[in-house]
C-alpha cells in the first residue's frame, strides 16, 4: 500500500511526501491524533518509502527493500513496541538497545528507521533515553514516534521532533472508502459514525463481526436496564462480564473486510481506538464493554441536548436512544458517565470486573 491509497490525513501526507522528494528526511517525526486515524499505517509506508530502491516520493511495494518492510523483515527498519500485556509501557532496555543501534550503519537501505508506536507510554527513564538519542542523531536515522495527543510526551521531546497531526475524517468520507473496499454500505454508516470519522478503526470495527454482535447484546440491555426491577440488576451484570469474553468459534479465524490491505490489518494492536479479534482476551475485552456503554450515554447526552441532529455513534438505535433521553435527566446521565470513565480506569489497573459492572447496573437503576 502506498501514500496515494490512503484515505484523508491530506496535509500529513503532503509533508511527508514532500520530505521524501526533496531529500530532505528529518532525523526525528512525531505522529500525533485520535487512534484509528492511520498514524501506524503512515509510518509504515514511510518507512518503507524512505528506503524505497527507486527513490522519488512514495514506495514501489515492488523492491527489494519494499517486500523486505512489507513482511517485516527489514533489517534496517525497527518496530519498538511495548510487551505482550497491554498497557505495558516501553521498557529502557529497549530503548538503550535502540540508543547502541544508531550507531551501526544501514545494512541495506538509505536510512535507519526507528518506528515506536506508543510513545505515549515511554517509562520516564526510556524517554529520557529517547531525548539523548534526539540531541546527538546520527545523520542516517529516522526516529517516527507515535501518540495520540501531546500531553503525555515530555515538551523537550517535541521540541526535537517535527510534528504530523492526524485527524478524523468527515463520516461520508470514510463510509465512501469502507463501501468501495466491498463493506455494505449499512455497515459502512453505521463503521463511520461509531469510530467518528477514524478511517482505521473504522475498516476494524467492520471487518469484526464478534465487536458487532457483543455491540448489539451491551446496548440491548443498556436500553432495557432502566425500567428493569433491581433484583434483575445482578443478572445484567453478570451478562455485560460473560459479553466481554464472547469469542469466535473454536478453530475459526474471523472473516476478514473484503480488500483490506495487510497493513491496515498488521495496525489495529497500535492504535485501533476498540477491543477488535486480535485483541487478547482480559482486559481490553472488559474495556470494549465499557466503551460501548460510554458511546451510548454519550449519545443519550446528545440527543437531550442537541437533538435527533447532534453527531450521534450510534444513530441506528436513534428511536431508542430518543425514548430513554426523554426519561432520564441530563444530570443521571451524566452522572452514568462518570461512573464509566471511572470503571474503565478500574479496569485498566485490574479491579474485579463483577463488581465494576454490578456497581454500574446499579448506578443506571432509577433513584439510585
Amino acid at each position: 500500500m502506498s501514500f496515494s491509497e490512503i484515505v484523508g490525513q491530506e496535509e500529513a501526507v503532503r509533508v511527508l511526501r514532500g520530505a521524501l522528494a526533496s531529500g530532505h528526511v528529518s532525523h526525528a517525526y512525531l505522529f500525533y491524533g485520535p487512534p484509528g486515524t492511520g498514524k501506524s499505517l503512515t509510518a509504515d509506508i514511510f518507512a518503507r518509502a524512505i528506503n524505497c530502491e527507486l527513490g522519488g516520493d512514495d514506495s514501489c511495494d515492488r523492491c527489494s527493500s519494499c517486500l523486505r518492510s512489507m513482511h517485516g523483515n527489514h533489517p534496517d527498519v525497527h518496530v519498538l513496541a511495548p510487551g505482550s500485556e497491554k498497557g505495558e509501557n516501553v521498557g529502557i532496555q529497549q530503548m538503550r538497545e535502540m540508543r547502541s543501534d544508531v550507531y551501526l550503519r544501514p545494512r541495506l537501505g538509505r536510512r535507519k528507521v526507528y518506528i515506536v508506536p506508543e510513545a505515549d507510554r515511554l517509562s520516564p527513564p526510556a524517554c529520557h533515553t529517547v531525548l539523548k538519542t534526539l540531541e546527538e542523531p546520527p545523520p542516517y536515522v529516522t526516529i517516527i514516534l507515535i501518540a495520540p495527543d501531546l500531553a503525555e510526551i515530555l515538551p523537550t521531546v517535541i521540541s526535537r521532533c517535527q510534528l504530523i497531526r492526524f485527524t478524523p475524517e468527515p463520516l461520508d468520507v470514510v463510509q465512501a472508502a469502507l463501501v468501495k473496499r466491498g463493506i455494505p454500505e449499512e455497515t459502512a454508516a453505521l463503521a463511520a459514525a461509531y469510530c467518528e470519522g477514524r478511517v482505521g478503526a473504522a475498516m476494524r470495527f467492520a471487518g469484526d463481526p464478534v465487536f458487532l454482535s457483543r455491540r448489539t447484546k451491551v446496548l440491548d440491555i443498556l436500553s432495557s436496564a432502566g425500567s428493569a426491577p433491581r433484583a434483575v440488576a445482578l443478572k445484567l451484570a453478570e451478562d455485560l462480564q460473560k459479553l466481554a469474553s464472547q469469542k469466535g468459534k473454536s478453530g475459526a479465524e474471523l472473516p476478514e473486510p473484503a480488500n483490506i490491505s495487510a497493513e491496515q490489518e498488521a495496525a489495529p494492536d497500535r492504535e485501533a481506538g476498540y477491543a477488535g479479534p486480535e485483541a487478547a482476551s482480559g482486559k481490553a475485552d472488559l474495556q470494549s464493554v465499557v466503551d460501548i456503554a460510554l458511546s451510548w450515554y454519550r449519545d443519550l447526552l446528545v440527543v437531550r441536548e442537541l437533538g435527533a441532529d447532534g453527531p450521534l455513534r450510534n444513530r441506528d438505535r436513534l428511536k431508542e436512544l430518543q425514548q430513554l433521553a426523554a426519561e432520564l435527566s441530563a444530570p443521571k446521565i451524566q452522572d452514568v458517565l462518570e461512573f464509566l470513565t471511572q470503571a474503565r480506569y478500574y479496569l485498566e489497573r485490574n479491579a474485579n470486573p463483577r463488581l465494576v459492572f454490578e456497581q454500574l447496573m446499579l448506578k443506571i437503576m432509577p433513584g439510585w
